[in-house]
């Protein structure tokens, strides 16, 4: 393991140290790595004991689980749920998570894994992946290949359409639920890039998400917009983006509205990209246009400054 430590003689250490720093000050500061308590192992960082979360163990060469309150689960082959909650600006909000132990304890993690003849993703922590998708490297075509999991966390073989949706927490506790549609081949691989489904091309991002009203970039710098329903933009000139994000807080409620705007510049639904003239002004895109910013062109040391239009309003040549 990184660290062992043996309580009973780290208890030892802090009594006869007692006079010169308190017990618990050194006890908490002291703690790092494994620790073993009363027979049960937890983990610390910098004092503070890791909960319902995993950690690496360098003698196992493996991640172990620990539950909600920090202690390691040992002695358990098989799917583990860690059940915990979570305390954000005054909000409590609760969390469930799955595992799978193996027979030396540590956790499946990073990538598809056969379970009871169905396959489940696991993240880099360890926890199972619903709704999402995972990639799995394939050396035949050198490239990945990327399955659906579906809400039970198995994955999805049916072709076809198929929607999923999730929920995700940010810092401040915010709530977003979103809907995702994807197209699975027969083989249960889920399509990537553009494809033409039933007459009309679509746009799927490179890990199988349909886009729907904006754009996304290709490993190859190719970028393409699609509209509400997915369907691949191909009418030359500007598109216009709106995204409206609600709060889900149980504090305060406030909503936010995002404008964004791309030029298709081909039939093929290319889009504009760098530095592209339009009607006579320049405008820069990175897939979308520059506003109320900045670009320097490296090449020719040159700072290009845009107004509230996208419009460029200066250039300052051999800028230092």
């Amino acid at each position: 393991m990184n660290r062992k430590i043996n309580f009973a003689a780290l208890a030892l250490t802090s009594v006869m140290m007692i006079s010169i720093i308190p017990v618990t000050a050194l006890a908490d500061s002291s703690l790092s790595g494994w620790v073993e308590k009363n027979g049960k192992w937890y983990y610390y960082e910098d004092g503070y004991k890791i909960r319902s979360t995993t950690r690496y163990d360098e003698e196992a060469e493996g991640y172990y689980l620990l539950d909600a309150s920090g202690v390691r689960v040992d002695g358990k082959k098989g799917w583990v749920t860690i059940k915990t909650q979570y305390t954000s600006n005054g909000d409590k909000y609760k969390a469930s998570v799955k595992y799978y132990l193996k027979s030396d304890g540590t956790v499946y993690r990073d990538g598809w894994k056969k379970i009871s003849g169905k396959y489940y993703y696991f993240g880099y922590s360890g926890a199972m992946v619903k709704n999402e998708t995972g990639g799995t490297y394939d050396y035949d075509i050198s490239g990945y290949r990327y399955y659906l999991a579906g809400s039970d966390g198995a994955r999805i073989t049916k072709k076809g359409w198929h929607k999923v949706s999730y929920v995700s927490y940010d810092y401040t506790g915010q709530k977003t639920t979103t809907k995702v549609w994807y197209y699975l081949k027969s083989n249960g691989e889920a399509v990537t890039g553009l494809k033409k489904i039933s007459g009309k091309t679509y746009v799927f991002d490179s890990r199988g998400a349909l886009v729907q009203n904006g754009y996304t970039v290709y490993s190859d710098s190719s970028r393409y917009a699609a509209d509400k329903n997915g369907e691949l933009i191909t009418k030359k000139g500007w598109h216009k983006f709106t995204h409206t994000t609600k709060t889900d807080n149980t504090r305060y409620k406030s909503t936010f509205t995002t404008v964004t705007y791309v030029y298709v510049t081909k039939k093929d639904g290319t889009l504009a990209k760098g530095l592209k003239k339009i009607d006579g002004k320049y405008y820069y895109f990175d897939p979308v246009m520059y506003c109320r910013q900045y670009w320097y062109d490296q090449e020719k040391n040159e700072m290009h400054y845009f107004g509230k239009s996208g419009a460029q309003t200066a250039v300052v040549k051999d800028y230092n």
